[in-house]
């Protein structure tokens, strides 16, 4: 939080009610250094700068700051990314019942939270303790928590792709795109007397995807209909029931029994 940390402060509603502080900037501890410079702006001296003669003054200041940026314009993502860079991913339900309790680890996180709390007065201590606090976390974690590296400019595109239709085909691919072309042509026109012409044709390309794209998705859903009537009239039903379970929220189904005791060692015991 920028408030009491950075640049000059004051109240953030001011009224005839009273003044207090309810409105705050937060942002990224990581990101604290970028900050160069942060104001509140009271709505009177904000007034008095621009010479404003007001009807009324609003109760809310103005939060204003400074962010540096060390960052070329034309640089292209690719150069900023590397091929080879790969990201972290922690696999978090898989996190242990005894995370952060380990007899070894709770000295440190109560050594950390005291001096954060006993470092009030100085910025830069509260700073510098927090680092180490989400240092500590951050091994933990990897001593701790599976995880998965995985390609930061593949990572978007494998995304993208969990999000496709499963019916989407190269018919309805192009009706989109050229959808897409009328509406762009649209809006880009200054002639007021193609305007209106390519606004039709907007209209009438978006009703023709929309009934295209109608058509194309209820024949999927009557295909794997028929599939699954198909597989109901064999006389192995194995795989009629391993479809059905695979429909709906069956899929997101999570075993929440713990296959797990505490002995009387206080150890956390298993059958795996």
């Amino acid at each position: 939080m920028l408030n009491g940390r950075v640049g000059v402060q004051d109240f953030t509603s001011i009224s005839t009610k009273g003044k207090a502080v309810v409105d705050y900037v937060c942002v990224p501890h990581e990101s604290l250094e970028t900050i160069k410079h942060f104001n509140v702006l009271t709505m009177t001296d904000a007034i008095a700068d621009i010479k404003l003669q007001p009807t009324s003054i609003p109760d809310h200041s103005m939060l204003i700051w400074e962010i540096h940026v060390d960052y070329k314009l034309n640089q292209r993502q690719d150069d900023v990314i590397s091929p080879g860079h790969s990201v972290k991913r922690y696999q978090l339900r898989e996190t242990p019942d005894d995370f952060l309790s380990f007899s070894n680890i709770d000295p440190l996180l109560y050594e950390k939270i005291t001096a954060i709390e006993g470092n009030l007065q100085c910025q830069k201590d509260i700073q510098r303790a927090y680092s180490d606090f989400l240092e500590l976390i951050k091994t933990e974690m990897d001593n701790r928590i599976p995880c998965k590296k995985t390609s930061a400019l593949n990572f978007d595109i494998k995304k993208n792709n969990r999000t496709r239709k499963p019916y989407w085909n190269v018919e309805l691919a192009a009706q989109w795109s050229h959808a897409r072309n009328c509406e762009k042509m649209w809006l880009k026109s200054n002639s007021h007397v193609n305007k209106g012409k390519l606004k039709s044709e907007f209209c009438q390309a978006r009703k023709c995807f929309d009934q295209l794209h109608r058509k194309v998705k209820r024949q999927y859903r009557q295909k794997l209909q028929d599939e699954l009537t198909e597989k109901f009239e064999c006389t192995n039903s194995t795989e009629f029931w391993k479809t059905i379970g695979q429909i709906g929220i069956s899929n997101y189904r999570q075993n929440k029994i713990p296959w797990a005791v505490i002995n009387e060692e206080g150890r956390l015991v298993t059958d795996q």
